[in-house]
């Protein structure tokens, strides 16, 4: 049985886009890791010729120096792993058990980083900050697992799924600061 999500190994990658009637969302549906800057929607920037299928998402026009920008959990779930890296900082998120997301060249992460031996996993929601992305240009790499009774995870395609993911807003303005009266 064959499921087109999975990405074969050997095929080079068409680009896709974003969906132009993305939206925010707050339904707990899938959500582009990064945010909406300035007007510019993310997109996929690269697809890596990797057998993990690897993407870089970022921006093509944006290049702010010094920005901080957040990246969202694509789904609620699980922390399975979260380390510093000689990369960067990364992150994977299991998904109900069906789907894991992997986020690397984080500038900084926001989940408590995982051991072997811990026991208690963080839990995320969809659209919660888990850190923030590289800069220069800002990009992250994304990857997107399927759950397999045969294989466990494998790659799958993740440009693909997020032509229908969602696609959060970024903050218009900072929230003011409280005055002790």
């Amino acid at each position: 049985m064959s499921d087109s999500i999975i990405a074969p190994n050997t095929a080079k990658q068409p680009r896709y886009q974003l969906r132009a009637d993305a939206k925010p969302v707050e339904d707990g549906a899938w959500v582009w890791p990064l945010p909406r800057l300035s007007g510019d929607t993310p997109q996929v920037t690269a697809h890596l010729d990797d057998e993990r299928c690897a993407i870089h998402v970022g921006y093509e026009r944006v290049s702010f120096e010094g920005l901080f920008v957040p990246v969202y959990a694509a789904q609620g779930g699980t922390v399975s792993y979260a380390q510093r890296t000689s990369n960067g900082c990364a992150i994977s998120i299991e998904h109900n058990r069906k789907w894991c997301t992997h986020y690397a060249h984080l500038q900084d992460m926001f989940v408590v980083p995982t051991y072997p031996a811990r026991r208690r996993r963080a839990r995320v929601r969809a659209g919660d900050v888990i850190g923030y992305a590289a800069a220069n240009p800002i990009h992250i790499r994304f990857e997107l697992w399927k759950w397999t009774d045969a294989a466990g995870f494998v790659p799958a395609l993740a440009a693909l799924r997020m032509r229908d993911w969602l696609v959060l807003p970024q903050l218009e303005t900072p929230p003011k600061k409280r005055v002790a009266a």
